[in-house]
């Protein structure tokens, strides 16, 4: 983790340079329509004229400190390393794994709070260049992360924040 703390600017550098677009850090994000929802992209792009052309999202993993993704690729690093991993190899390309509960629905819920076209997902290698991939929206993944995240907020959490409270004698918490 520690790893990938220090080394996200450098993604996101890499990231730009390879896509030839700026790129601009982002904070917090909330949808009007999941207002219990929050989410904060690495970065923005945004092309030579200044217009926002997606959000980006980058990962530092442990392998890619000492692998470069062509090796990856190549299958010149420990197979049972790789399958580990947040992502597959598949047609030469790491392509994110879908089944990756974290990280695919990490993304998917980016794209819902930002209402984004597109997250460019980010696999920052220190020796070479990153592995870019171009996730759009799961619209089916995102009714599922809306519907029941504000099942549990509408169902437990507010009848617990709101209704437990008072009984117990606790005061109201203002933030």
């Amino acid at each position: 983790m520690k790893y990938g703390t220090e080394n996200e600017d450098n993604g996101l550098k890499k990231y730009s340079h390879r896509k030839q677009v700026s790129v601009a850090k982002t904070g917090l994000w909330i949808n009007k329509n999941y207002v219990h929802l929050a989410g904060s992209p690495d970065g923005l792009a945004f092309d030579d004229n200044g217009k926002l052309v997606g959000f980006v999202e980058v990962k530092c993993l442990n392998i890619l400190e000492l692998h470069s993704v062509e090796n990856i690729v190549a299958k010149n690093c420990p197979i049972n390393e790789i399958k580990r991993q947040c992502f597959d190899v598949k047609n030469g390309q790491l392509v994110l794994k879908k089944s990756h509960t974290y990280t695919f629905y990490q993304v998917q819920l980016q794209l819902l709070v930002t209402n984004g076209d597109y997250c460019d997902f980010v696999l920052y290698s220190a020796v070479g260049p990153p592995s870019i991939e171009r996730i759009y929206p799961d619209m089916e993944i995102q009714k599922r992360i809306g519907d029941s995240t504000k099942l549990f907020w509408e169902k437990v959490f507010l009848p617990e924040y709101f209704l437990m409270r008072v009984p117990k004698g606790l005061l109201p918490i203002l933030l």
